[in-house]
């Protein structure tokens, strides 16, 4: 057993307290190198719809770095994909209060508000990717535009609203 598990008075094993100003990370000697190699195990396992095993990594290194918003964003990205929306929403909204540049984070977050209707709120988190990302030459601020779009158009579809085209030679007609 190392040092950073120990047992409490009970005799069952926890994670040493977190008090000391060291991450069980920094305690077990996890480089940044290997801890991003145990995250890159993850994403393979989540990209070949391995969640389970993915899970049980992302736990982990949320465990080992609970101010990691990498490892957050990414278990939270986890859940999302496994419909456990509230427990994404709390670890999407811990990576984004660690680290406001989580693209992935905020696309995530978005996807749970669209699911539950709130398109207000998940614009602003679209938006926030496009801002992160002015040039729009990544995938993150790519799928945020088409996010947006669809977001528009269902709006439309379900207030009546014709689109642009219609709309604009409405008030021609009207003049």
């Amino acid at each position: 057993m190392t040092s950073a598990v120990r047992s409490n008075r009970t005799g069952d094993a926890r994670p040493a307290a977190a008090g000391r100003g060291t991450r069980l990370r920094d305690r077990l000697g996890i480089t940044a190198r290997q801890f991003e190699a145990m995250r890159a195990i993850g994403e393979m396992y989540f990209q070949q719809g391995q969640f389970d095993k993915a899970r049980k990594i992302f736990e982990g290194l949320v465990a080992l770095d609970p101010q990691s918003g990498a490892a957050h964003a990414a278990l939270g990205a986890l859940y999302v994909r496994t419909f456990r929306y509230e427990e994404a929403l709390k670890h999407l909204n811990c990576a984004i209060e660690l680290d406001a540049r989580q693209m992935a984070a905020y696309l995530n977050r978005a996807e749970i508000r669209i699911h539950q209707q709130q398109f207000e709120s998940a614009v602003a988190d679209l938006k926030r990717v496009m801002d992160l990302d002015p040039t729009g030459n990544s995938f993150a601020a790519g799928r945020a535009r088409a996010m947006a779009l669809g977001i528009r158009e269902r709006l439309k579809t379900d207030s009546g609203t014709p689109n642009d085209t219609e709309s604009g030679q409405a008030h021609k007609s009207a003049d």
